[in-house]
Formats: C-alpha cells, structure tokens, sequence
C-alpha cells in the first residue's frame, strides 16, 4: 500500500544531487551579486548618501551648499570621542545595499539561473527515462538496477559533460562581470570598496563552482557494469530503505550475491528473504558482461605499443607440459 510513497521518496533522494547543483548555483550566483553590493559602513555613508562628493549635486541653496555634507557632519560629530559613544569609524562594519543586489539580480542573476536550472532539469529528465521508476516496483532489484544503469547511460553522460561546458561558460561570465570597470572615476574610498567587493565576490563565485563540480562528480563518476541480471532476479524485492540511495542498495546486494558464491549464503538470504535452496538458481540469473576495452584505453595502448586485442579469458586455451 505504501510503495508508491516509498518510490515517491526513494526517487527524491536518487535526485537530490541534481536538486543541489542548482540550489548550490542559484545560492552561488545570489551571493556573488550580493558581494558586489557590500561596502564597509563607512564608504556607505559617505558615497553613497549625502556625502561630499554628491553634496553639491543634493543641496537646494547656496546657505546649504555651504554648509557641511550632513554625512561628513555626522561622521565627525558621531565618533569615538563622545562620552559612553567609544565608536571607531575605521571598524571594519559592513553594510548590504539590498535595493541595488536585488535589481542586478533580477537583470542578470535571474535568466543565468534559469538558464542553468532549465538543461539540469532536462538532465534529470534523461535520468528518470532509463531509471526503474516507471519500470520496477520499489523495492526490487530491477528498479535499483535501472536507477543505477540510467546514471551510465551515454546520452545522459554526454549531456553531464555538456552541463559542465555550461557551467565553465557561466564562470568565464562570471568574471568577467567581476572584473568589468565602472563608469567615471572612483574615489580611493571607492576603490578600496571595489577590491574589498571583488575578493568576496571571488571567494564565493570558486567555492560556487567547486561546490558545483563535486555534485556533476558524484554523478558522473560511476564504475562501469560488470554483470547483468535476468528478468526472474530483476523481479525480486530485496530489503531496502526509502532513504537509502539505490547505488547503496547495489552495492549491498552485489557484496551479498560475492558471498554466496564464497560459501557464505546467509547475507543474501536475510537481504532478499529467500530460502537457501533458492540461491543457486539466483546465482544462475546472474551473468558478467563480456570486457570491453574503452576507447580511450585502446588509445593510451596504441601510443604506449601495447597491444590492442584482448581475448576472453574463457576462450583461452590451457597446454601442459608432458
């Protein structure tokens, strides 16, 4: 009655690394924006409100052209010589101008976002077509299997590298708006705030990336398949957990169907719940994938001279001597 909640569950859990690549760009990109927008409490006051250098622009009559910018006013009357006010300017607070974050973010950190976020879930599509999701029920071995295989598949690895591609374009992107100049000249106040922003802004924008880089690892990076299951076996239901990602289960079940042929059946009866008279026959739904050397062996081989043909270790023949 609850399988449908368990695969529900189970899936989310097989997709939450795509869920974090774009949690984990969306968080990169705000913060990024973000940085770009801090300026110690300081340089607010005096360049971005009613300072000296937009004083003469502000004020609505020569009386009140003459006077003291109110923020160079308030910094010299506000500071630490006070009595019970010890506050010390050169502190290094620092202030977020949210207004102007929020308005770059919604002119470039918005489309980049969902530009990004469209081809994951497009990727995440490709994983779902060839995982055992519409296939197996939760539960069997042919439903982790499947969730297991579909990371392998080639389209949907292509298209992770692709993904990367995308990501490596963004960051070339990225900085180069970090490093864009600014109209007119800045005062050495702002200066100052513009290296303090840019060091911020590239901490965040690498940690984004590496962040980024360690989920397309965790879903890119799979061993190749070694052996392939019968229909029967694929049917079988084998005790797992909602929250256990299927490559865990995988690897239990394969670690368990090892120590049965070891000698040792125990571990995969109390993981499939079958009686030990029903081992052999699942060991006989299992059979290994012929080896095949990748390309890129076959051209690491060719340029070290080694050689190319690999036979199958059943076909090779024993001679002894007389």
């Amino acid at each position: 009655m609850l399988g449908p909640v368990y695969k529900v569950s189970n899936m989310m859990m097989n997709l939450l690394p795509f869920a974090l690549i774009i949690w984990g760009f969306q968080q990169m990109t705000w913060n990024t924006i973000s940085a770009a927008s801090v300026f110690t409490l300081r340089t607010w006051i005096t360049e971005d409100t009613c300072g000296a250098n937009r004083w003469a622009d502000q004020c609505t009559s020569q009386e009140m052209c003459a006077k003291t910018p109110p923020a160079d006013a308030f910094i010299r009357d506000c500071n630490s010589g006070l009595n019970n006010y010890p506050y010390d300017w050169d502190r290094n607070v620092q202030v977020t101008d949210l207004h102007k974050a929020e308005e770059n973010w919604g002119t470039t950190g918005v489309a980049m976002v969902a530009v990004f976020s469209l081809f994951n879930v497009i990727w995440m599509a490709l994983y779902l077509k060839n995982s055992g999701v519409l296939s197996y029920s939760f539960g069997t071995v042919g439903y982790h299997y499947k969730n297991v295989k579909a990371l392998r598949n080639k389209t949907y690895k292509y298209f992770g590298y692709f993904l990367i591609m995308v990501l490596f374009g963004f960051l070339i992107f990225g900085i180069n708006r970090i490093e864009a100049h600014e109209e007119g000249e800045l005062t050495p106040a702002e200066e100052e705030a513009k290296k303090d922003q840019k060091s911020k802004m590239y901490t965040i924008y690498f940690n984004g990336v590496f962040q980024c880089l360690m989920g397309f690892m965790a879903l890119l990076t799979t061993v190749p398949d070694t052996v392939e299951f019968g229909e029967k076996l694929m049917k079988l239901t084998v005790k797992s957990q909602p929250w256990q990602k299927s490559q865990s289960v995988m690897e239990k079940f394969q670690d368990a169907l090892a120590a049965a042929r070891a000698g040792d059946k125990r571990y995969l009866t109390e993981m499939t719940g079958c009686a030990e008279s029903d081992v052999n026959e699942i060991l006989a739904d299992v059979t290994a994938i012929k080896y095949e050397i990748s390309f890129f062996q076959k051209m690491i081989n060719m340029i070290l001279c080694k050689g190319g043909d690999e036979k199958d270790p059943r076909e090779t023949e024993m001679t002894m001597n007389p």
